[in-house]
């Protein structure tokens, strides 16, 4: 043998627990339950082993399980103040032994212990789970009772705009009627001219309100449609060559043939006007505009990109902020509301894609991520097609 093992294996081989413990405490028990039972220390040693401590309890004694819980209890109680002493000689037998180069080793039982704190443990995981379910079930109450003001005062907010966008129409018709009357009769003049200019400028201005709120407003799956994106990009950077030809400026186009995807045709033609729109307003004199649009998956990406020098020190952050322009005095030069790239980012987040705006070496671009969107009806029409 490698090491000299003495082995106890039991708590009765180094204490006398049963005789001065455990016996005594079990007759304690039984007179105060039990008044004229009697359990000899001979007869506890015996039916302990066999038939067992509780099957002895509940054949010899008739105990419930209620009472064995009763008396675990009061054996609990009972040793925690009495410590049972060792047999006589015992100690100088382990001390021999560790003298010899013998190894002692003691076990604890600590099953009790472990069980204990397992059962803290999912008690614990028990109520914080309930805490989280509960703090869930207020959390989406309480949001959606927040929510529901904001969410009426937004449904508000695009019924005036609509409304009023209407109501409008009719006082700048006639004002512009009106206008263009006094010039027949008694020819153009400066206050007409600007009278005019500011019709149209107001009439621009109510056509954006009601696109910006027509462009917040959810698609539908029956507003989809498959559209040849390749081809609706060509046909608006054609319908704007001889405006930026005429301005001096040169166009690029780099378009992928055959890109398609489920979207309204409206809002892809839209998207793009609007880059190309700003493009030819801040481009450099003599710049060069360039539109690009390729595929990649299930994804579509349109650029357009334009030289502008003097965009290095620009807030590029704010460029998607309703009526925001980088020239703080919002002047009329170049036209436009500060409208447009807001408009442009709504219609991307229908797509559940992505805008965004760069600027390195004197030019800048804005790059647009759209995502397909998956359509019920679309698996049909494929269907039909093959």
């Amino acid at each position: 043998m490698k090491y000299r093992c003495l082995v106890f294996d039991h708590d009765d081989t180094t204490v006398n627990s049963t005789a001065t413990i455990h016996h005594p405490c079990f007759q304690q028990f039984l007179d105060e339950y039990f008044p004229g039972r009697i359990c000899s220390l001979e007869e506890y040693f015996l039916k302990n082993f066999s038939p067992g401590f509780l099957p002895m309890c509940r054949s010899e004694y008739g105990m419930s399980e209620q009472m064995i819980e009763t008396e675990g209890r009061y054996w609990q109680e009972y040793v925690r103040t009495r410590v049972p002493r060792a047999y006589p000689g015992i100690r100088g037998i382990m001390e021999r032994h560790r003298d010899q180069g013998g190894k002692i080793v003691v076990y604890l039982d600590s099953t009790n212990m472990f069980m204990a704190n397992a059962r803290i443990f999912y008690i614990a995981l028990s109520l914080m789970m309930i805490g989280v379910i509960i703090s869930m079930i207020f959390t989406i109450f309480f949001s959606r009772w927040a929510l529901k003001s904001e969410v009426e005062n937004a449904e508000i907010q695009k019924r005036f705009v609509t409304n009023a966008s209407h109501e409008l129409k009719t006082p700048l018709a006639v004002i512009r009627a009106n206008t263009e009357m006094l010039e027949i009769l008694e020819g153009e003049n400066e206050w007409t001219q600007s009278t005019i200019r500011q019709v149209d400028h107001m009439t621009g201005l109510i056509q954006n309100l009601v696109t910006i709120v027509r462009a917040d407003e959810k698609l539908q799956d029956g507003d989809l449609q498959k559209c040849d994106v390749s081809k609706i990009i060509k046909d608006t950077v054609e319908n704007y060559r001889i405006v930026i030809e005429q301005d001096k400026k040169k166009l690029t186009e780099e378009v992928d043939q055959d890109v398609h995807m489920y979207a309204m045709e409206a809002h892809i033609r839209e998207l793009c006007t609007i880059l190309i729109d700003n493009a030819i307003k801040y481009c450099d004199d003599e710049g060069t505009i360039s539109v690009g649009l390729h595929a990649s998956g299930k994804t579509v990406e349109l650029t357009v990109a334009n030289d502008y020098q003097e965009g290095e020190n620009v807030d590029y952050k704010r460029f998607f902020e309703r009526f925001y322009r980088e020239d703080a005095s919002h002047n009329l030069d170049k036209g436009g509301y500060g409208i447009g790239l807001s408009i442009a980012e709504s219609i991307v987040d229908q797509y559940k894609g992505s805008i965004d705006v760069s600027w390195d070496k004197g030019i800048i671009q804005f790059r647009c991520i759209l995502k397909t969107i998956a359509v019920p009806h679309a698996d049909k029409e494929t269907e039909k097609e093959a």
